[in-house]
């Protein structure tokens, strides 16, 4: 297990979720937050502060470590399979 690779890898994911969250929910699906009743959703005033970028990047980091402990014993023939099947375990 390289540590290099498991940050890189949590960094990537960090992004990419980055992004995702930033399409999906501040302008695809940003309609939702206009229905009633509006009250349910927390005002915010910009996007997600360092605090929660970092704690997502911790977690990603720990997915990666259980990840690369587990990867021998998952089933599939190859990193792509295997990502996807533990993507589903997951629940991502």
């Amino acid at each position: 297990m390289k540590i290099g690779k498991i940050l890189i890898a949590a960094a990537a994911v960090s992004v990419f979720g980055a992004i995702f969250g930033g399409v999906t929910c501040g302008w695809l699906f940003n309609w939702v937050y206009k229905l009633e009743p509006v009250n349910v959703w927390k005002p915010m005033n910009g996007p997600p502060g360092l605090a929660f970028l970092i704690g997502g990047f911790l977690l990603n980091i720990v997915l990666a470590v259980v990840y690369a402990l587990l990867r021998k014993g998952i089933p599939g023939k190859n990193k792509l399979t295997k990502g996807l099947i533990i993507a589903a375990i997951y629940g991502e």
